[in-house]
């Protein structure tokens, strides 16, 4: 009878112990994989706010040149009171 209980109580510790590693190595798993996509949405975000930038300020450098020559051209003729600037709605 006393070797019945033995066995039975080192089943249930053995049974516990076991449950205990499974729901450890879940929960390891599950806290690796949401760090894991936590940082490839950081990289995705990192590289669309670098690329957007990138694209922004080629574009300010594609047209900075004829920004330039338009206030330029602006101011030279606004000295000379010849130019008009119109501002046209389309509805």
């Amino acid at each position: 009878m006393i070797i019945v209980e033995v066995v039975v109580v080192v089943v249930v510790v053995v049974v516990e112990v076991v449950v205990v590693v499974v729901v450890v190595v879940v929960v390891v798993i599950v806290v690796v994989v949401v760090v894991v996509v936590v940082v490839v949405v950081v990289v995705v975000v990192v590289v669309v706010v670098v690329v957007v930038v990138i694209a922004v300020v080629m574009l300010e450098l594609s047209t900075i040149q004829p920004l330039q020559h338009f206030l330029l051209m602006c101011s030279t003729a606004s000295r000379r009171h010849t130019f008009v600037l119109k501002i046209s709605k389309q509805y």
